[in-house]
């Protein structure tokens, strides 16, 4: 699971808007803390890159990519999108059941 608090930084849309209040926010990471964002981003940078890595996108992908990222988590929750579906067609017509869904 990727944990982007440790790499990113989250501002709120009503403070984002304010005049100045971005860059100042911005300016007000320290050095250490940009650093260490730097340092996580570049461990998780390769399951954001959707390239095979050769040239010309022809060759195998690495297994830590993030094509496979997509195929594993896509695979994870299988089991919980067959259980939905089955549910679904076991309701009764006009049936309302409270979602169980977990697909976040």
């Amino acid at each position: 699971m990727v944990d982007y608090l440790k790499f990113s930084v989250f501002v709120a849309v009503k403070d984002a808007l304010k005049p100045n209040y971005l860059v100042g926010y911005l300016r007000s990471i320290s050095e250490k803390q940009r650093d260490d964002f730097r340092l996580k981003m570049a461990e998780v940078q390769p399951i954001f890159e959707y390239d095979s890595g050769h040239p010309g996108g022809i060759g195998p992908i690495p297994p830590d990519g993030a094509v496979n990222y997509i195929w594993k988590k896509i695979h994870q929750k299988l089991p919980m999108i067959k259980e939905a579906i089955v549910r679904e067609k076991r309701k009764p017509p006009g049936a309302s059941v409270p979602l169980r869904c977990h697909c976040t």
